[in-house]
């Protein structure tokens, strides 16, 4: 069972390269393979395939209100946390090496007790949770982006004053929240709303304006099933591998080489 649990954990992590690597240059796969190790994939008699566990898009929503619900979250905060960590793609990697759909670095997400960050169902509560105790460590919804992205250290660090915040993390905030991570650092105490998901100019200047929001930041929010949707709508055409043979072959067109070996 031991064997079987590493395989299936190895299997993802190889399609999550492979699928990642078709949208994003077969490079990118090439490293998630490397960095697995190599791959040998074990095929057992009598097995015709062996697919990657995918969970439906519905429950994603549902699941999404209900960790919000759970952690004292916002859902819209939530989502398009989410949303701008990995586009709702459950198989996610990035080139630093964060998977799934909350983006969990391997050492965070076991430290976190999460053993499976491929699985929606568990890494959206996990990322949950995650926000939520940074939510109390450091007082607002906008630093806790923020810490969810650089790090807690790093963010402690710029308030401080002895580090600064990188671009890109204060672009993750203002496009999560509609506030710059200046804002949130100078008002300890939550926002009563969310405005904006992706602003091409940031919608709200300061919080001396929150009390009249633009109109149009409302219109842009995605909702949390318009985005699951849309995750699932651009997902749709995707062609993954189906057995362990077809698994190789894609290693392989990738420049990897792949030993299929059988078991009885």
């Amino acid at each position: 069972m031991a064997a079987r649990a590493a395989l299936a954990w190895l299997w993802k992590v190889a399609l999550a390269a492979i699928v990642v690597g078709a949208s994003c240059g077969s490079a990118m796969a090439q490293q998630r393979v490397a960095e697995a190790g190599g791959l040998v994939v074990t095929a057992r008699a009598g097995d015709s395939s062996f697919d990657a566990p995918t969970a439906p898009m519905a429950p994603w929503a549902q699941v999404i209100a209900q960790a919000a619900q759970d952690n004292g979250l916002p859902p819209a905060f939530l989502t398009r946390l989410l949303n701008q960590e990995s586009t709702m793609f459950t198989l996610a990697v990035s080139r630093a090496g964060a998977m799934g759909i909350a983006q969990f670095m391997p050492g965070t997400a076991a430290a976190r007790g999460l053993d499976d960050p491929f699985d929606p169902f568990k890494a959206i509560p996990a990322a949950a949770r995650y926000l939520a105790d940074l939510r109390r460590q450091f007082g607002n919804l906008g630093l806790a982006a923020a810490a969810y992205n650089a790090g807690a250290g790093r963010v402690s660090a710029w308030l401080r004053g002895s580090s600064d915040l990188p671009a890109e993390t204060r672009d993750y905030v203002l496009r999560i929240t509609g506030f710059s991570a200046e804002d949130w650092a100078a008002n300890r105490a939550d926002a009563t709303a969310i405005t904006a998901a992706v602003p091409a100019k940031p919608p709200i200047t300061s919080f001396a304006t929150a009390a009249s929001p633009r109109a149009t930041a409302a219109a842009i929010t995605p909702t949390v099933p318009r985005a699951t949707s849309r995750a699932e709508a651009g997902r749709k055409g995707a062609k993954k591998p189906t057995a362990e043979a077809e698994l190789c072959a894609s290693v392989a067109a990738g420049g990897r080489s792949c030993i299929l070996q059988t078991a009885y």
